[in-house]
């Protein structure tokens, strides 16, 4: 499943073009594929965080199927933190690669039409495009994103955006690392689920796949093993009869939404539906979908790339209850494959100021373990012992010295990219006085020239034509506005203007 992802707990993000990678954080562009490549096996635990309970999934990774070695759910209790059940994990998941899956409630999943640029054009238009579609700022939210391979080059193309407050991820983070478990990268659940789709399909199929829990419900279609489509429905619906009673809204919901995929997809095909998630509420959508959709609906099986080693039993929890953890560790066994189109976990290193402290502590301890070693070793006059001890321990600390060498670079570089963004603020500041009330912008693009875009509502064409030209004309920071007229969309009216800035207005 070809998602790219940008690392973020601190502001914007990287996107991708088509077939290569971007990652990393605070505006550091880094391409490649970065791919894991090993060929012995190795041992993932993946974490999700739910309202109620902390999921975890132990798997061995790299060898020719994915096995699941054990599913673990652990209650959450307000005055029981960290949860003993995540502290009884601790010494499984030390010599492990932990991911934490990240299933925010306010992610917000968009589909946007950019235009053809570099991976670093572009993940500044996104970052510009957010700051209207987000309900948060941009620099609080993690995202990732990725552009489908365009037809046409010189056309714009589509980039599916995700994006979540990056302050849920960090507060989930900071639990694990409380109970002892560092986690090294994060998922997100849309991503690992649409992992999982492609991975229970065939290679041309498309497949809307969705994933039904007590709160919510997430539906994905994927096709060619990309990510086409995603929508995500809040919706409480819990196993006994009055939640059951709701399934066919439910329904009714996922129909429209799977209608809109068919009106507006390239190829208006769809092949099958799968469900994932809670056995007994599935059963009963299955039969509410069978009622209103042709497509024919079937639980999910384990995919071929799955083996389960664990003992099954009436109590045991269901692998399907797990279909974000199962994707994320199916990722994780493509990229150590070295499959770089696996929807790619990002090292969380840097990234948590928890973290952060952890490794600093090493460094100390390193440090002081160094100096000690020295005047033991002085005192005796073993000097082959003490550059032994010295050369091990500078080793050990020296990966900890590069990350805060690393640190220190990304805030150079967020501290450049805020004087960059501060013009664009002010120029959002300066229409922001001049237009008249009741015309909103919705964006503002500078291209090379200095000339800018804006595009937004209206209640009517004069506001723009007449009040709002007239108003840019006589402004100290504006020149030479330009109305292009206006069109009837489905959430108003939408006007698009050019103009251009006057030189030094807004030094």
């Amino acid at each position: 499943m070809k998602l790219k992802r940008s690392d973020k707990t601190v502001p914007a993000s990287r996107p991708s073009s088509h077939g290569a990678r971007v990652s990393g954080s605070g505006g550091r562009l880094n391409l490649g594929a970065l791919a894991l490549r090993s060929s012995r096996r190795r041992h993932v635990v993946v974490f999700e965080r739910t309202r109620d309970y902390w999921k975890a999934l132990e798997a061995e990774v790299g060898a020719e199927q994915t096995n699941v070695i054990r599913l673990t759910t652990i209650q959450t209790h307000p005055d029981d933190a960290p949860p003993l059940g995540l502290t009884n994990l601790a010494a499984s998941a030390k010599s492990a690669e932990v991911i934490l899956v990240s299933n925010s409630s306010r992610a917000i999943v968009r589909l946007l039409q950019l235009p053809q640029a570099s991976p670093e054009q572009t993940r500044r238009m996104i970052a510009l495009r957010l700051e209207t579609e987000l309900p948060y700022p941009v620099a609080e939210s993690a995202w990732v994103c990725e552009r489908q391979a365009p037809r046409d080059p010189a056309r714009p193309g589509r980039v599916l955006v995700v994006a979540a407050p990056a302050g849920e991820i960090r507060e989930a983070e900071t639990e694990l690392l409380d109970a002892g478990i560092r986690c090294r990268s994060v998922e997100f659940d849309v991503a690992a689920f649409a992992e999982l789709a492609v991975a229970s399909s065939s290679p041309e199929e498309a497949v809307a796949a969705i994933c039904i829990e007590p709160h919510r419900t997430t539906l994905t279609v994927t096709r060619a093993g990309e990510l086409r489509y995603v929508r995500r429905i809040p919706f409480e619906c819990e196993e006994q009869p009055p939640g059951l009673a709701r399934l066919p809204d439910l329904a009714n919901e996922l129909d429209q939404s799977v209608q809109d995929y068919l009106l507006h997809a390239d190829n208006g095909s769809l092949g099958r539906i799968l469900v994932f998630g809670n056995r007994a509420l599935a059963d009963r959508l299955i039969s509410a979908l069978s009622a209103r959709i042709s497509v024919p609906a079937q639980f999910a099986k384990v995919p071929d790339a799955v083996r389960i080693s664990y003992a099954e039993g009436a109590d045991s929890p269901s692998l399907m209850d797990f279909a974000s953890c199962l994707g994320a560790a199916l990722a994780a066994h493509k990229r150590l494959h070295g499959n770089p189109t696996a929807a790619p976990a990002l090292p969380r290193r840097r990234t948590a100021l928890a973290e952060f402290r952890w490794r600093r502590r090493f460094i100390l301890i390193g440090a002081n373990v160094l100096l000690l070693a020295a005047l033991i070793a002085g005192s005796f006059g073993v000097r082959a012992t003490t550059l032994a001890a010295a050369s091990r321990l500078i080793d050990d600390v020296q990966p900890y010295l590069a990350d805060l060498e690393q640190l220190e670079e990304e805030v150079r570089i967020l501290q450049t990219e805020s004087a960059e963004k501060r013009p664009i603020l002010d120029l959002f500041l300066a229409l922001a006085d001049v237009l008249p009330p009741g015309v909103a912008v919705a964006t503002l693009k500078v291209d090379s020239g200095g000339r800018v875009t804006i595009s937004g509502k209206t209640p009517n064409v004069e506001l723009v034509d007449d009040k709002a030209i007239s108003a840019m004309e006589a402004s100290p920071v504006f020149l030479n506005p330009v109305f292009l007229g206006t069109t009837q969309e489905k959430e108003g009216l939408v006007f698009r203007m050019t103009c251009e800035i006057r030189k030094g207005a807004l030094e």
